[in-house]
């Protein structure tokens, strides 16, 4: 190799190398930061100023930020104008006073500002004549009214005349109220009217015994001062007693009126609806501890002082003061009172004992009063029954319905409620009473075991048809059993219903006194015809209502009545007045439609009779009668009605035609036949010894 070619080589070799500490070099210098274009828009820009590091910027502008640099703006509104808005199209602003700060900026972007022109409001002033309102210089405010900008404060300052007090200020609905120097403000949102209106003042004046101290609600010492309230307001003080003192009296001297002052339920007084300038004298005494121990629960203690009920726990009395004590234990607790313990403290300690349940006591020292109870026996009440229905218990131990744990002495009243479709059938009970009120029954005091049983009974389908007919609703019953299941649906209709036996039941009855529901009893040859405004229960006690009819009278046993040759005998099972007046209608057959039934009740001791009612007979062939009582009755028929003088006739000296009547005449004509047989044995004794 040649030198010349040697030499090249190593020039190039120097020249790469030295390209390569060139590169080296460049790339350890730091890299040049990029910047950044943020475009300012401005809305309204007579509105205010935009500045950038103190340079003020114009809308179409802009500012050039190095790469993740915060760009400060400073915004101000000019006078009359606020900042409408500013929005930053690469992030989030945070503002602090006039200065809005962009997050780092990575990116050109655009501020947006509008400023917009502030609102203001008219505030007119209201204010009454007993005072004027100042600003915060005393200056007085003599225009009706003022203009305030938007966002601006109203101070202002209130005065009223000798007299006179501040009643009340508001504006715009708003009620105002001063801060600790006097000043009111509000920063109006709208136009509207400030009213500030003053009353009169009342001066109170507070003696306070040395033994403790008045103050109001804010803590402020009213002892011995004089104070300003508006007339016709309330005012609330509080009264703290020296350890050891309470409260003998608190009362408020009106010139010549006294007016006793009672404390809240917090300890505090108020004296409403002031309207005169008042002294408020306020006594206070030495007091003793007082404890009452709380009752065990449903166990009642009542402690009163004159009118002031005391609370349980310990609480401080007035030396010389007397308490009432009451007791009771509520029915099913176990316990009975037993006695009041009182303990005593201090020169008069000591233990006493009283057993009488109200008790006067006087409290002469500290005391502590504890009413102790005892435990009584109890028995059980025993609840047996059938179901379809619920049995509930006030008083008593236990509510199981099945045994119930009773006190002695206690009573128990016991709720029976049939379920639907159910009646309640019967109850029977082992003690001495049970007393009813509507479906409750309440036992007597209990003194032994007992046993409750109570029968449910569902409601049978009684109803065999339903017809509308002009007389009304017609409602075919099957019997009278449990009929009165069906009277609630059925005010004003009529149940038709055989009269079977003919008994009807005092609970039949009872339930149905008093309603509009007509019941058309049908027998064998009769029917009722009974409505329940005309029941009167006086005895809870079933009616027989039975009838029999025959002729049996017709020819021998009412001889007045003989005239008549159709008769009808009426026959009742009772002989008693019965609990209502209704309709019996006799079927005498259809022959005689159009003929009258006379209807007379007969006497069976003398067969003597009265006249009751008559009655034409009916195409139908019944004879329709009032009546109100049993006994045996005797229907004559005729063409007419029988007149008064015929009644006359017939009830007045009845003869009586008996089978007696007829034996004693036999009997008579016997001893007659005798007696001539013997005479005529005698005249021909007499002949043949003679001949």
């Amino acid at each position: 190799m040649t030198s010349i070619f040697k030499k090249s080589i190593l020039k190039i070799a120097l020249l790469t190398a030295g390209l390569f500490a060139v590169f080296f070099a460049f790339s350890l210098l730091p890299a040049h930061a990029e910047n950044y274009d943020i475009s300012v828009y401005i809305t309204n820009p007579e509105g205010g100023t935009v500045s950038y590091n103190g340079m003020a910027r114009t809308s179409g502008s802009y500012v050039s930020v190095s790469e993740n640099s915060l760009a400060i703006f400073n915004i101000e509104p000019a006078a009359g104008y606020k900042v409408g808005s500013v929005k930053y199209t690469g992030g989030t602003l945070s503002k602090s006073g006039t200065l809005y700060t962009t997050p780092a900026v990575t990116s050109d972007g655009t501020i947006y500002i509008t400023f917009e022109q502030q609102n203001t409001f008219n505030v007119k002033l209201s204010i009454g004549d007993e005072g004027v309102i100042t600003d915060t210089n005393g200056v007085t405010l003599l225009y009706d009214t003022t203009t305030v900008t938007e966002g601006e404060s109203f101070e202002f300052c209130v005065v009223a005349a000798s007299g006179y007090g501040v009643k009340s200020v508001s504006y715009a609905g708003t009620d105002l109220t001063p801060d600790a120097a006097g000043v009111y403000s509000f920063t109006p949102k709208t136009s509207g009217t400030l009213y500030v209106r003053f009353a009169e003042h009342c001066e109170i004046e507070f003696s306070v015994g040395v033994e403790g101290i008045v103050t109001d609600t804010e803590g402020n010492v009213l002892s011995g001062s004089t104070i300003e309230v508006v007339k016709g307001s309330s005012f609330r003080f509080l009264v703290d007693t020296d350890e050891g003192y309470g409260v003998k009296s608190a009362s408020i001297y009106y010139g010549s009126a006294i007016k006793k002052l009672s404390p809240n339920p917090d300890g505090s007084y108020t004296i409403n609806n002031l309207n005169s300038s008042c002294v408020v004298y306020i006594d206070f005494q030495l007091v003793y501890s007082l404890e009452i121990v709380k009752p065990p629960e449903k166990c009642n203690l009542v402690v009163k002082c004159g009118a002031e009920q005391l609370s349980t726990g310990k609480q401080d009395i007035l030396r010389g003061s007397t308490i009432n004590l009451s007791t009771s234990t509520d029915a099913g607790t176990g316990y009975i009172f037993s006695h009041y313990l009182v303990t005593k403290s201090g020169l008069n300690s000591g233990t006493e004992t009283f057993t009488e349940k109200e008790l006067e006591l006087p409290i002469t020292t500290d005391t502590v009063i504890e009413a102790v109870y005892k435990k009584v026996d109890a028995y059980t009440i025993t609840i047996i029954t059938t179901g379809g229905g619920t049995i509930t218990q006030t008083g008593g131990l236990s509510v199981n319905q099945t045994n119930i744990k009773v006190n002695r002495g206690d009573s128990v009243t016991f709720t029976i409620s049939p379920d639907a479709n159910y009646k309640l059938k019967s109850i029977q009970y082992s003690g001495v009473t049970l007393e009813q009120n509507g479906n409750h029954f309440t036992t007597e005091p209990i003194t032994a075991n007992q046993t409750l049983t109570v029968e449910f009974k569902g409601k049978s389908d009684n109803v065999e048809g339903i017809e509308v007919t002009a007389e009304g609703t017609v409602v075919t019953v099957k019997s009278l059993d449990e009929i009165e299941d069906l009277f609630s649906a059925n005010e004003g209709n009529i149940l038709r219903v055989p009269v079977g036996e003919g008994t009807l039941s005092a609970e039949m009855l009872y339930q149905l006194q008093g309603k509009n529901i007509w019941l058309d009893l049908v027998g064998d040859g009769y029917s009722w015809n009974l409505n329940g405004n005309d029941v009167v229960l006086e005895k809870y006690e079933p009616a027989d209502i039975a009838v029999s009819l025959r002729d049996q009278y017709a020819t021998a046993s009412v001889t007045k009545l003989s005239s008549f040759s159709d008769k009808i005998q009426i026959n009742f099972n009772s002989q008693t007045k019965f609990p209502f007046k209704a309709t019996l209608n006799v079927n005498v057959g259809t022959k005689y439609f159009g003929k009258h039934a006379s209807l007379f009740k007969v006497d069976m001791t003398d067969f003597s009779v009265k006249y009751i009612s008559s009655s034409e007979i009916t195409p139908d062939g019944n004879a329709a009668f009032t009546l109100d009582e049993g006994g045996n009755y005797i229907a004559v028929i005729s063409d007419e009605a029988v007149t008064d003088e015929e009644i006359n006739s017939i009830t007045a000296g009845t003869k009586i035609d008996t089978g007696e009547r007829q034996l004693v005449f036999s009997v008579a004509l016997l001893f007659i036949l005798a007696a001539l047989g013997g005479l005529i044995y005698y005249a021909m004794a007499k002949f043949n010894k003679t001949k």
